[in-house]
């Protein structure tokens, strides 16, 4: 189960209570977001959701694990700025990068292939307020993309960039800019 605590015993309890063996996986992909804690989790529908906790210990779920006949499944959680970055499947089981502000409003799918290639965003990494990553464009290549945090400024810089036995690029922020292998 999750738990949050002030250091005192008054100030110790449990805020989420549906945990499964599934969610310690990952230790729920814990990632701080201002004055929120985000992590994902397995909810009421049995698949992995997204959630928040504020410090005072109130639980919000942000996005159902269930999207259509589709599970979310979110995963890289990664914060640049006000944001955090994560990839995850939409309710047309397009898989694609997403970003919250941590609230239910500020939750939104950015970017997906147009095809039904799955873009399958990794290695997500911030650089100042935005990302890079790399992920797999409408033909399949893996490729450079960028995010500021909004559909608009979304975008693939590079296709075919990294090579089909790429492990990881190995993103490094470098001021407003990345390095990367």
């Amino acid at each position: 189960e999750l738990w949050v605590t002030d250091g005192t015993v008054g100030g110790t309890s449990q805020v989420y209570t549906q945990a499964s063996t599934s969610d310690f996986d990952d230790n729920f992909a814990l990632v701080a977001l201002g004055e929120t804690a985000l992590f994902e989790a397995n909810d009421s529908t049995a698949s992995r959701g997204l959630f928040a906790v504020s410090a005072s210990g109130a639980l919000v779920q942000l996005l159902s694990g269930r999207q259509g006949f589709f599970a979310l499944q979110p995963s890289a959680l990664t914060v640049a700025g006000s944001r955090a970055f994560f990839s995850g499947y939409d309710s047309s089981g397009r898989q694609g990068l997403w970003a919250t502000d941590g609230t239910v409003a500020g939750t939104q799918a950015l970017y997906h292939n147009a095809s039904n290639v799955a873009l399958a965003p990794s290695a997500i990494t911030a650089v100042g307020d935005a990302v890079v990553f790399q992920g797999r464009d409408d033909s399949g290549a893996l490729s450079l993309y960028w995010s500021d945090g909004t559909a608009a400024g979304t975008r693939k810089l590079v296709s075919g960039q990294f090579g089909q036995t790429t492990v990881s690029p190995n993103f490094t922020a470098l001021g407003g800019k990345a390095l990367f292998v």
